[in-house]
């Protein structure tokens, strides 16, 4: 079967032209000023063979590469596309090279010249090395057999030449990609947030997302005023087990813990030593946003006795930064869970490794409303407000709906699929245990995930702030009053400008 596209690739890539031909791979070559004479670099050799061009270099000349320019890309691109077939271009990063970015701009131009060529173009927002699931998905849904082609970019503040910054021109400009994918640890702030770059994916035509396919809660909180703008593929647990006989359900309050701290006796402390005040802080402060924080007026109130006294907790009940003690007794202790097989055998966990004496509960971070379990989208796919073809991006999202991926799966009933191919069936095997998953296991999971664990990365800028103003406190460097009142005056900043 003839391909219906074409791989061009320039002459950085040093292919032989056996290669070249075996693999149908169409290169462009850049120029190269040795001495006084400039000549094109061919795979064949066609204008300078490599044994006169090194002997040049040992007679003393200076060589010097210059990168393809947009006309060539017009001409060579042209050729293909007028024959019918797509070009997929494979070239050196922008911080390496100028020939990519004339690329761009070929590209771009061509688009307008053939705009019955179904190419969309994806940005994925990576910067942790979990891009690699991403590009991989392109690629399998590039060979899927579609007549749509997806032209895939990689930004990230991590490479050369801050990338980022990069994307973030083209989008002031108007001219951002069609489609986004935004990979994220659940650490970090997201560099663009979908709600400025992506449509309203409830909108969008021949694509339909149900409440009920996703993780409970997972929908309500990913919707901002009616409007769906990521559709999420991956998340990240992050909760706190207990021991059962302390901690009895999910969704510990302060005053649960307190009562089972005095219950398990002083040889227990609440947490584990190396989980800081700030770390704490950073854990519980989005549960306690909504007491602060009012988004739909505008305002917020730190400098209140209650975040005082939420203030001191995190100072008194977290750790020292001493390195994990196996001697050390807490009854919290942190759990992050971003695949399936995480949840195999944690019963066994709790009692082998924890010392729980029963069996254990996803108890959380304490705090009076919610269950204490943070939720984090790891992968999501947006659309851009600019995509010229929605109905391309609505196939495109269709695909990776129900692509098998590494990682917990956002849909429920993926992810139920994941969970019965890995239940325990018979005797099981000690070394193998975490291979399978308990009906214990599973009833527990599947209870903490009714509970509608709180979705992280909804205000990461806020967030910061408030971890940035918490800091001296915890060093000892100012008061709580003094904490807060410069917390207060940031986020009233912060809202403004949201808000504008």
């Amino acid at each position: 079967m003839e391909k219906n596209y074409v791989v061009m690739t320039d002459s950085s890539a040093d292919l032989n032209p056996a290669l070249e031909q075996e693999l149908g791979v169409d290169i462009i070559p850049l120029s190269v000023n040795c001495g006084d004479r400039t000549f094109l670099d061919y795979p064949d050799e066609r204008e300078i063979k490599t044994s006169e061009f090194y002997g040049m270099l040992r007679s003393g000349a200076n060589a010097k590469t210059a990168a393809a320019n947009v006309e060539t890309f017009l001409t060579a691109m042209s050729r293909h596309l007028e024959q019918g077939k797509d070009v997929l271009y494979l070239g050196f990063s922008s911080g390496l090279s100028s020939t990519y970015s004339a690329s761009e701009i070929a590209a771009q131009e061509l688009r307008e010249r053939y705009p019955e060529r179904k190419v969309l173009t994806l940005a994925i927002l990576a910067g942790t090395g979990m891009e690699t699931q991403a590009m991989q998905m392109v690629q399998d849904f590039n060979q899927s057999g579609t007549e749509l082609r997806i032209e895939a970019t990689v930004y990230s503040e991590e490479q050369a030449e801050n990338t980022l910054d990069f994307l973030r021109t083209q989008i002031m400009a108007g001219d951002a990609p069609d489609l986004f994918c935004f990979v994220n640890s659940g650490y970090d702030e997201r560099p663009i947030a979908p709600r400025k770059v992506c449509m309203d994916l409830l909108s969008l035509p021949d694509f339909e997302v149900s409440p009920d396919e996703l993780l409970p809660g997972l929908y309500d909180a990913l919707t901002q005023n009616g409007m769906l703008y990521e559709f999420p593929l991956t998340v990240t647990l992050e909760t706190f087990l207990a021991p059962s006989n302390l901690i009895a359900e999910p969704g510990v309050t302060t005053q649960d813990l307190e009562a089972a701290r005095q219950k398990a006796g002083e040889d227990f402390v609440p947490f584990e030593s190396w989980n800081t005040p700030d770390n704490l802080f950073w854990l519980s402060i989005p549960f306690y946003l909504s007491k602060y924080d009012d988004r739909e007026t505008g305002t917020c109130s730190f400098e209140t006795q209650e975040f005082y006294d939420f203030l001191l907790w995190c100072k008194t009940g977290g750790g020292d930064v001493s390195p994990r003690n196996t001697d050390e007794k807490a009854i919290l202790h942190y759990q992050q869970l971003s695949y399936v097989d995480q949840v195999c055998g944690m019963s066994l966990m709790a009692k082998e490794y924890l010392d729980y004496p029963d069996s254990y509960t996803y108890a959380g971070i304490p705090n009076e409303d919610t269950c204490g379990t943070m939720m984090s989208v790891t992968l999501s796919l947006g659309v851009s407000g600019s995509c010229r073809n929605e109905t391309g991006a609505a196939e495109f999202l269709t695909f990776c709906r129900g692509y098998e991926l590494r990682g917990l799966p956002a849909d429920m009933v993926r992810l139920q699929a994941e969970i019965d191919a890995q239940r325990a069936t018979g005797q099981e095997d000690e070394m193998d245990v975490r291979n399978v998953i308990s009906p214990e296991d599973a009833e527990k999971f599947y209870a903490l995930l009714e509970e509608k664990p709180t979705l992280r990365n909804q205000d990461d800028a806020l967030v910061d702030i408030l971890c940035e103003e918490a800091a001296p406190y915890f060093a000892g460097d100012v008061d709580e009053k003094t904490a807060a009142k410069t917390m207060q005056a940031r986020t009233k900043l912060l809202l403004l400008e949201q808000a504008g």
